[in-house]
């Protein structure tokens, strides 16, 4: 993540970073929802906010607990495999995979999640099979990849900006309906005949619904100026992420309609 330009001096308040990790963002998520709804308590989320209500049996929360007060940023991912694997495209690794019979494993950060999903979608379009292996972090997971515990690993455009020219690892498609600036050189999942495999992760803020209304249009307000600043755009860059750009509405809806998809 990147830290928020936000002036103590110009809003009055002094923004703590408490950093809640674990069950794919879950242990997060109900804390902020049972936190007071009186807009102290932001919410910090990724595309995962999503992905438990459909994976996990009692996530504890539902979509309408909470509102979006802040539009971030969105990344692509990057499906890293190691150097050695003889494919330097898509599909030539799901060719490769086909004949390893099923032995292949992927890196994930945890099942339900983004890397998890991709995966699964690749398997299926790519007619081969391979079993997930949970990671605790986007490093760890990486390191997988070097010490051959993985044979793939689909990264955020961050991460696989930062592993571009390490030799063990060779990054052949991008999940982006078009070729990232970050990373020209890598083809799309689309140009390379994988269609469907098009996607981006968002980062957004959240306060609980029942939160009062003039509380959140101010966090509203206060966040949307931030996101302007060029501080933000530079902030955003250094870590290889683009503008979310969007309407608090649209977003809503949006996050409605990926929902039922899942």
């Amino acid at each position: 993540t990147c830290a928020l330009p936000i002036s103590s001096k110009k809003y009055g308040y002094t923004f703590v970073i408490e950093s809640r990790p674990g069950a794919g963002t879950l242990l997060g998520t109900r804390l902020v929802k049972s936190a007071e709804p009186d807009g102290y308590t932001i919410l910090f989320q990724v595309t995962n906010f999503l992905n438990n209500l459909h994976t996990l049996k009692d996530p504890g929360y539902r979509m309408e607990d909470f509102s979006v007060v802040g539009l971030l940023g969105e990344t692509a991912y990057v499906l890293a495999i190691p150097s050695n694997i003889p494919a330097k495209t898509v599909p030539e690794f799901a060719a490769y995979a086909r004949s390893q019979n099923g032995t292949l494993n992927f890196a994930s950060l945890g099942h339900g999640t983004r890397q998890h999903l991709l995966a699964e979608h690749l398997k299926v379009d790519g007619k081969f099979d391979w079993k997930e292996v949970p990671y605790r972090g986007g490093i760890e997971g990486v390191q997988g990849l070097l010490s051959g515990q993985v044979s793939g690993y689909f990264v955020t455009v961050s991460l696989a900006q930062a592993q571009s020219h390490s030799p063990g690892i060779r990054e052949i498609g991008i999940t982006s309906a078009e070729r990232s600036s970050f990373l020209p050189d890598v083809p799309t999942f689309r140009e390379q005949g994988f269609p469907d495999i098009t996607e981006k992760s968002w980062f957004v803020l959240f306060a609980r619904s029942d939160t009062p209304k003039p509380i959140i249009d101010k966090l509203r307000g206060v966040f949307a100026d931030v996101v302007a600043t060029p501080e933000f755009a530079a902030a955003l860059k250094t870590i290889a992420m683009e503008p979310l750009k969007t309407t608090y509405d649209k977003f809503t809806d949006d996050m409605k309609t990926t929902s039922k998809k899942l």
